[in-house]
């Protein structure tokens, strides 16, 4: 990476490094050298920071998060931290050529047990969907099996497949391992992008980033919030949803936010 850099002379380096031992301060270092603006990047949440992001923070420019409480942890350290949340391919997701062919709610993520701190809750989700409405829900990802009716699983999903069941469905309901302010997984954007009605946990600031997603407090408001867009309807949410994604949201956007970090 630093024979490439000295060869491309790059004005503006992003950099997503998510475990430890990858670099050492020398590749930052020899950014440096070269004059150019280096952002370091995280879109997931580890917790507690681990040591080794603080470590590197004094060589780049900037070190960015998907999450508000490690950036204002970096900040507290003396560095310079900024708010990033992910974007979305918009070549990859976007909605159906025809709105009237959706169907059924949907999950997209994997089952980690209860290894994270909202994981028991995630599962409680899955589970109470698959209950209320049978084979009117559809999860996908790994860890499910065993847990939720054979017709409810459809086994793990690689993308660009997961565009096309988005784009299918009337629901996409979402629950993060994590309530942070900030702080939602990319599954949020795919599938407000293909125009879904996305009912989601909370976050501090979610009416802010996605003002037509219906955000919940509890698995039980998730589930009721479902099963009434489902006999209800509710186009015109999963349309706003894919004009607010397709033009706030994209990797064009963050790319021009980190363009102003420069100035």
């Amino acid at each position: 990476m630093i024979e490439r850099a000295r060869a491309f002379r790059p004005d503006l380096a992003f950099c997503q490094f998510q475990a430890p031992a990858v670099i050492s301060e020398a590749f930052p270092l020899a950014l440096r050298e070269l004059s150019c603006f280096a952002v370091h990047w995280c879109g997931d949440v580890r917790a507690p920071l681990p040591a080794w992001y603080l470590r590197l923070a004094p060589y780049f420019a900037v070190t960015s998060f998907s999450n508000w409480p490690d950036c204002l942890a970096v900040r507290a350290a003396g560095y310079r931290s900024e708010f990033l949340q992910i974007g979305v391919d918009d070549h990859l997701y976007s909605p159906p050529p025809q709105e009237d062919g959706r169907h059924g709610a949907v999950f997209i993520g994997n089952n980690y047990l209860k290894f994270y701190p909202e994981g028991r809750n995630r599962i409680r989700m899955v589970q109470a969907l698959a209950a209320a409405l049978g084979r009117d829900f559809q999860v996908y990802g790994e860890g499910w099996s065993g847990l939720v009716p054979s017709r409810s699983y459809g086994g793990h999903l690689h993308q660009p497949l997961d565009a096309d069941v988005y784009r299918a469905a009337r629901v996409a309901v979402g629950w993060e391992h994590f309530r942070r302010a900030g702080y939602a997984s990319d599954r949020l954007l795919r599938a407000t992008a293909c125009g879904c009605v996305v009912v989601q946990s909370s976050y501090e600031g979610i009416e802010h980033d996605h003002p037509h997603v219906i955000a919940v407090e509890t698995v039980e408001d998730l589930v009721q919030a479902t099963c009434a867009v489902l006999q209800q309807g509710d186009a015109a949410s999963g349309q706003a949803n894919a004009h607010d994604t397709l033009t706030n949201h994209t990797w064009q956007r963050r790319v021009d936010q980190i363009e102003s970090w420069l100035s």
